[in-house]
């Protein structure tokens, strides 16, 4: 967390921030998490080169959101690498949800993979993409 400059802020105060920015500018701020998502990814990146092994270090991931647990299943559809990707207790409020789906949604973006669906309910998410393939 250091290295990304993440501090800890109480899950209270953040839900309060998210819900008042959220009223008044909903698009900056997905935006702003999206965007914070996509920095984290692409440090990340530089460690776990492949998804896989960055699925693997899945307990190290939870540190950067105020989320209850992330899974990440991996598998093979058709010859194509596939992830889902799903959060619980990923906030109190829709707004808070939505905001942790859009740093989700960068963080994944930073890898070649395409993202195929997105489900958001109140406090939980599940992401699926499908591998790219990379250009040489």
């Amino acid at each position: 967390m250091k290295d990304t400059d993440a501090i800890p802020l109480p899950g209270d105060l953040m839900e309060r921030l998210m819900k008042k920015v959220f009223l008044s500018d909903k698009d900056w701020l997905l935006k702003e998490w999206f965007d914070e998502g996509k920095r984290v990814g692409s440090y990340l990146l530089m460690y776990a080169e492949d998804f896989r092994l960055l699925a693997s270090r899945v307990d190290e991931l939870q540190g950067f959101l105020p989320v209850k647990r992330v899974e990440i299943e991996m598998k093979d559809e058709q010859g194509k690498a596939v992830v889902v990707v799903r959060v619980i207790g990923a906030g109190f409020s829709p707004e808070s949800t939505r905001c942790t789906e859009q740093f989700l949604l960068g963080l994944i973006s930073a890898y070649p993979y395409k993202i195929t669906n997105s489900r958001v309910s109140e406090g939980m998410i599940e992401v699926r993409a499908e591998e790219e393939k990379r250009s040489r």
